[in-house]
């Protein structure tokens, strides 16, 4: 099946805007926001989700920061913020191409899951240019950096390029 979309011009930033796609049947997808999106990837410090800094902390100098946080995840009401998850899974030899998530809203019922070092980023992005921020997670805390790395860079540099070839050869 071919799917073709004509859009006579951008949408403004801002919205919610609505996307209607016809054809043999029509899709309206509604709650669309068009702005900004940014990649939030890396590892811990990237990984870890607004719910894990709520908890009390161990070191009593430290506890301000968690009470910040908690009153920021009581209070945050930001549709203009959304955020989203591609799950963590790895392949050298597999693109993969789909996952399964739902973008999330800076709202307190939902911006638990959110990442903490992306939201806080977001929130002051959103402040200096007014249009809706998209957070784009693929992050994984303990990982090490050669999963990080395309394949372009691997082969850029002979030791690196042997690293990645030997790799390969193991799968």
């Amino acid at each position: 099946m071919e799917l073709g979309v004509w859009i006579s011009k951008p949408p403004k930033a801002g919205g919610p805007h609505k996307i209607t796609v016809s054809g043999k049947n029509t899709i309206e997808i509604t709650d669309v926001l068009s702005g900004d999106i940014w990649l939030c990837a890396g590892q811990s410090n990237m990984d870890f989700s607004m719910s894990k800094f709520v908890k009390n902390s161990r070191d009593p100098k430290d506890q301000p920061l968690v009470e910040y946080i908690r009153n920021e995840v009581a209070t945050v009401n930001d549709d203009w913020i959304r955020h989203i998850e591609v799950q963590p899974t790895s392949s050298l030899s597999e693109k993969k191409l789909n996952f399964d998530d739902q973008w999330r809203k800076a709202k307190p019922e939902q911006i638990g899951k959110i990442s903490a070092t992306g939201y806080f980023f977001a929130k002051a992005v959103r402040e200096q240019v007014n249009v809706p921020i998209g957070l784009l997670e693929c992050a994984l805390g303990g990982t090490r950096i050669q999963p990080w790395l395309s394949e372009a860079t691997y082969m850029a540099d002979p030791n690196m390029k042997a690293y990645f070839e030997a790799s390969r050869k193991k799968i």
